[in-house]
């Protein structure tokens, strides 16, 4: 008995019966390009989120630098309103205590009524402020609306004594006027 070919019962599977390299060549090319494109929308993605993250950092970076021009910006005592100045060095623990206590203080009182500023010794300007005063680091200079030096708070103080201190700086000035 002879065997006798069955007839495929399509054009796929004849294809395929003779040649199944390609039939899984093809299907080797198709997953290649689907995992090339995925490969590709994958790269793309990080690199948006790569410029994201860059843009949100210089953002960042120019928001800190403000505050930090801001809270060290000296001009403004003399200006009309009080200012309280610290002397701060940035390495010391006591004056980052005192500044973080300090700052506590100020925000319990409204902006217009007072201002806080740190004249940081490692600059021209905070070394020079403090050289003019007299002063040594961990201090607190308390001036009037004119930039008339009224008190020297020396060492670290809680938010409370400071507070009292600072509304009695404010009511001091508001009795002269």
């Amino acid at each position: 008995m002879t065997k006798r070919k069955q007839k495929p019962k399509n054009q796929h599977q004849a294809i395929s019966k003779k040649s199944p390299s390609l039939s899984s060549g093809s299907a080797s090319k198709t997953l290649s390009k689907k995992k090339s494109k995925r490969q590709f929308v994958s790269i793309i993605r990080s690199v948006m989120v790569l410029v994201v993250l860059v843009m949100v950092g210089g953002a960042g970076i120019t928001a800190l630098n403000n505050i930090y021009d801001t809270n060290h910006d000296l001009s403004v005592i003399g200006q009309g309103i009080p200012t309280v100045v610290q002397i701060h060095d940035p390495q010391c623990q006591l004056c980052v205590r005192l500044r973080s206590n300090a700052n506590a203080a100020i925000a319990r009182i409204a902006d217009e009524d007072i201002l806080f500023r740190v004249a940081d010794v490692t600059t021209p300007e905070g070394r020079s402020l403090q050289r003019k005063h007299n002063v040594p680091h961990v201090t607190l200079l308390l001036f009037d609306k004119d930039g008339k030096l009224n008190r020297s708070l020396n060492g670290v103080k809680t938010d409370d004594e400071l507070h009292q201190i600072f509304l009695a700086h404010i009511n001091r000035r508001a009795n002269r006027s």
